[in-house]
């Protein structure tokens, strides 16, 4: 249950020890503000940004809190699946059944995109690429005619890249990835750049384009390497490995063992399997 705007906000001014005149000094009236803390008047957007500014508060936790410390069954499943490793289809296919049972009570559109890209994974990992770009298809459709993308939009069309051709998708990537860096300062901007350049290695793997493969991926590796997520830069050891394998240069398993024993530090094994299956199907 919502925790009343006005309401919170008043536990939290008092919280901080303000006062509504320090507040909403030079920006509403005292009496105004008291209105909206009783919930008997409403306020701009542009001001409850403000005020939570005052507060030192981001929208983001402001709405965690008000929804009784939990983000909310909604963005939970978002949040569910953006942190997924997609080649894990035993989460994946979880997170169906929950997104189905949600979508049972209320339709939501993007709730319904991700649906339909989850689908879109467990057909893919059955080898029915052609099936799932057909389910993701009408999602692309949609996003294509925005005059412009925002970060969730953006989040989105990295979840369904391989719905476009090997031979235009690098190209493709590198005008999101011009979009994505407006977002220079934004804290997810730089996850989401990685996610890209990640989501786009195994896409040239797949079209045989392994020397493009690799260039990216050593350049990642060398640029983020220190930043980049265990799960990511086990992965990028792997693919390294399948790209070196397939090109026949140095010792792929060199990369092949740096993943694991990465891997192994965290005792992600259900991970590694993922991981180990994408080598083996490229290389064997």
């Amino acid at each position: 249950m919502m925790i009343n705007t006005g309401k919170l906000f008043k536990a939290i001014r008092k919280n901080r020890a303000l006062t509504q005149v320090e507040v909403a000094r030079n920006l509403i009236s005292q009496s105004t503000y008291s209105k909206f803390e009783s919930g008997s008047q409403d306020i701009s957007s542009g001001i409850f940004l403000e005020l939570l500014n005052r507060l030192n508060l981001s929208v983001d936790e402001f709405q965690y809190i008000s929804n009784n410390y939990n983000y909310g069954v909604k963005n939970n499943l978002i949040k569910e699946f953006f942190t997924l490793n997609y080649n894990n289809i035993r989460k994946i296919t979880i997170l169906e059944k929950k997104i189905n049972s949600f979508l049972e009570k209320q339709y939501d559109v993007e709730i319904d995109d991700i649906r339909r890209i989850c689908k879109a994974f467990i057909q893919m990992n059955d080898n029915n690429l052609e099936t799932a770009q057909q389910i993701v298809e009408p999602i692309w459709q949609r996003i294509s005619l925005y005059e412009q993308w925002y970060v969730n939009d953006l989040k989105i069309i990295n979840s369904i890249l391989f719905l476009f051709p090997i031979d235009s998708v690098a190209d493709f990537t590198k005008n999101v990835l011009s979009r994505l860096s407006e977002y220079n300062h934004y804290p997810e901007a730089k996850e989401l750049e990685s996610a890209f350049t990640v989501n786009l290695s195994l896409l040239l793997i797949k079209g045989g384009k392994f020397s493009e493969a690799l260039e990216i991926i050593e350049h990642s590796l060398l640029v983020e390497k220190k930043r980049l997520h265990y799960t990511i830069l086990a992965l990028y050891y792997t693919r390294k490995a399948i790209c070196q394998y397939s090109l026949e240069v140095d010792k792929p398993l060199f990369y092949l063992e740096k993943a694991a024993n990465l891997v192994s530090i965290y005792d992600d094994l259900e991970y590694w399997d993922c991981i180990y299956k994408e080598y083996m199907y490229y290389t064997s």
